[in-house]
């Protein structure tokens, strides 16, 4: 296998990775109750979490469902910190960016 395949394959499962430390973050932070789903080309349904990663640096994007009668700029910062605390432990100076967005609001 050639360096070029070797660093792609490489960047999957760091891409994979920063995947479940980022879901597993995200819901175990105060007043999230889960992770909006989209659905893919093929009609199946994933996680709303988009992840990139450029010249090492990582970028992640969560879109939640939120817990209802909290603030929900409380709720997205503490959010923000947790996944920025774990990546930062697994890919220390790695982490650019973190957004966290509120899609849904549940009252279930």
């Amino acid at each position: 296998m050639d360096k070029n395949n070797q660093k792609i394959v490489e960047n999957k499962l760091i891409i994979k990775q920063i995947l479940e430390y980022s879901k597993e973050a995200a819901l175990s932070s105060y007043g999230v109750l889960g992770i909006c789903q989209i659905k893919t080309k093929k009609g199946y349904k994933e996680d709303f979490i988009e992840i990139s990663v450029d010249d090492d640096l990582i970028d992640v994007s969560l879109h939640l469902i939120t817990a209802p009668h909290l603030k929900i700029t409380e709720v997205l910062r503490s959010c923000s910190k947790t996944v920025r605390t774990v990546l930062n432990h697994y890919y220390p100076k790695k982490v650019r960016i973190i957004n966290v967005f509120a899609d849904e609001v549940s009252y279930e």
